[in-house]
């Protein structure tokens, strides 16, 4: 049987990733997706469409719209609906960023996914630092540490940002896992 692993992006990978695959762009975007090539493992993505005129885009929008200009970063519910057969049938999860990572936190909070979650997390705990003084800053504060302390791994980019996800979030350090942002020196040279 097949290790299934479900990377969730925001927006625009599957032409970052053609365009890769024709040699017209790079692969730095796709955190290891194209490279994931193993017997027994088999790797899909799901993405969101903001051009999308899916009716659970248009009614997870308000509280979307909401939950983001309290915080200042997104909350994709509606990715995770639209995709949700696919997500409850991975048996690992990648989220690569905030905005997807969110909901599937929640959701393994809350005990509707049992998967393993991998979260990237990119500069969520230092959006919510800069509001600590708003209520809304401190009610999602309380609220996303309880996510992420449900997921498996919490991947930060930079030392800095582990320390806020650690301290902002209570995440334990064991979980929290710095990985350098990959460029791809193939794509990005001086020519």
């Amino acid at each position: 049987m097949s290790t299934r692993v479900l990377f969730l992006f925001r927006r625009n990978r599957l032409e970052q990733l053609q365009a890769w695959r024709n040699g017209d762009g790079p692969v730095d975007f796709l955190y290891g997706l194209p490279f994931i090539n193993s017997n027994g493992i088999s790797c899909e993505f799901v993405e969101g469409d903001d051009a999308s005129d899916n009716w659970r885009r248009r009614l997870c929008y308000p509280v979307e719209s909401v939950v983001s200009r309290a915080v200042g970063i997104g909350f994709s519910l509606h990715i995770v609906w639209i995709h949700w057969n696919k997500i409850r049938r991975a048996n690992i999860l990648v989220s690569t960023v905030d905005t997807c990572g969110l909901p599937i936190a929640m959701l393994k909070w809350l005990g509707i996914l049992r998967a393993p979650v991998i979260y990237i997390s990119q500069g969520l705990a230092h959006r919510l630092l800069m509001r600590a003084s708003s209520i809304w800053a401190v009610i999602f504060r309380f609220a996303y540490s309880r996510f992420l302390q449900s997921v498996e791994r919490v991947l930060v980019l930079g030392e800095g940002a582990a320390d806020s996800v650690v301290y902002g979030f209570g995440v334990d350090p064991s979980r929290v896992v710095v990985l350098p942002f990959g460029v791809d020196d193939r794509y990005w040279i001086p020519t």
